[in-house]
């Protein structure tokens, strides 16, 4: 399967004459030899196109956007069949051409197939009410439908043990939370369903693999205070690295050691309040790192390093970002970091579209003064 999905081999399918070259129809075209879908994404694009030809939607996408809504659903069936696919796969089609609906009717017909029913699909969402708008989407009964945030009333949506809901919600800021330190995404056991790490994997809306580390001299020397008091020698050791800072613009240089074994993270951060409790979790998670100092014109020199957010185990991933194909961030990790690959996602069409045009100023004079009348 994974030479279907272009990992690697030679690739399948081919994109339509006057489409796109972006995005990745010929690494993706399709799960089986003779190109057609498998039953869970045929199940899911037959019912989309219901949808989509109701009252209610009344949405006719091209043929090229749903070859990209295809490569949505064929990804979807290929994580819940296990393709060791090492990579994140990111969808980037215009807002309102159906990639949720895709991904609903992927994950209705991937609970209804007997071929799936002791595993499990969890989404990333970055806010709550999207959380919220996606389960009544889904129709779900509650016991199929975990919820994992920091906000008791969303998660009485779900089932109360959420690791027995073959469908779980989370946010993305508690991915991070669970992956610091290294943890691996197969360690993270609050996640999981019935004990297995949960098949399919959606990410909504923008994702980065990294996050960056900073810390300023002001920063640095602000924790001083509340640390003094219960560790003054490494309080005196971030006060000589702080101070040190300005004179190395562009050197590496190693960060003070925490003493980790002995000072887990979230003790560390215990010592502080406020915008302190952000200085100590960075300075935690550079502990005895060598990092690159720069000059910032703000705060002065800083140093900075980044941590990995996306455990490397959490693949493949399926990405819904509609604005990815505007986002620089996305060119430069596929291009230099390596691990993402772009599915196919034909911009909008506007064939068709009249435009008229009224040769009237469109100020609040023009539309006091009515000598002329409006073409409405």
């Amino acid at each position: 399967m994974a030479d279907m999905l272009g990992v690697p081999g030679e690739p399948k399918g081919s994109v339509p004459d006057g489409t796109s070259e972006e995005g990745s129809f010929n690494a993706l075209a399709a799960l089986l030899e003779d190109g057609t879908s498998g039953p869970l994404a045929s199940r899911a694009i037959k019912t989309a196109r219901e949808k989509f030809s109701s009252p209610e939607f009344d949405h006719s996408p091209s043929d090229e956007h749903w070859l990209g809504l295809k490569e949505i659903a064929d990804l979807f069936e290929a994580m819940a069949e296990e393709a060791d696919i090492p990579k994140r796969f990111m969808s980037s089609l215009s807002p309102g051409m159906g990639k949720t609906t895709i991904a609903i009717e992927a994950t209705k017909a991937f609970l209804a197939d007997e071929r799936f029913k002791g595993d499990g699909v969890i989404y990333f969402l970055s806010r709550l009410e999207e959380i919220k708008a996606l389960i009544e989407a889904m129709g779900l009964d509650k016991k199929d439908v975990g919820v994992l945030t920091s906000d008791e009333g969303i998660n009485a949506l779900g089932n109360p043990t959420p690791e027995d809901a073959r469908v779980l919600f989370t946010t993305q800021n508690r991915l991070e939370g669970y992956s610091k330190n290294g943890t691996l995404f197969a360690g993270m056991k609050q996640l999981h369903y019935k004990g297995k790490v949960r098949k399919v994997k959606v990410w909504d809306e923008a994702i980065l693999p990294s996050t960056a580390l900073t810390l300023d001299k002001d920063s640095l020397l602000g924790i001083l205070r509340d640390l003094r008091p219960k560790k003054p020698e490494l309080a005196a050791s971030i006060e000589e690295f702080a101070i040190s800072l300005g004179k190395h613009d562009g050197d590496r240089i190693t960060m003070p050691d925490i003493d980790r074994e002995n000072l887990s993270h979230d003790d560390f951060r215990g010592y502080f309040t406020g915008r302190d409790k952000d200085t100590a979790e960075a300075l935690h998670s550079l502990s005895g790192r060598v990092v690159r100092v720069r000059k910032d014109n703000l705060n002065g020199a800083v140093g900075l390093d980044y941590e990995d957010i996306l455990p490397p185990d959490m693949t493949p991933l399926l990405i819904l970002d509609a604005s990815g194909g505007l986002r620089k961030t996305y060119g430069f990790w596929e291009e230099h970091r390596g691990g993402l690959q772009k599915l196919y996602s034909p911009p909008k069409s506007y064939q068709g579209l009249t435009i008229h045009h009224w040769d009237q100023g469109a100020g609040k004079t023009a539309y006091r003064n009515r000598e002329r009348p409006f073409p409405c």
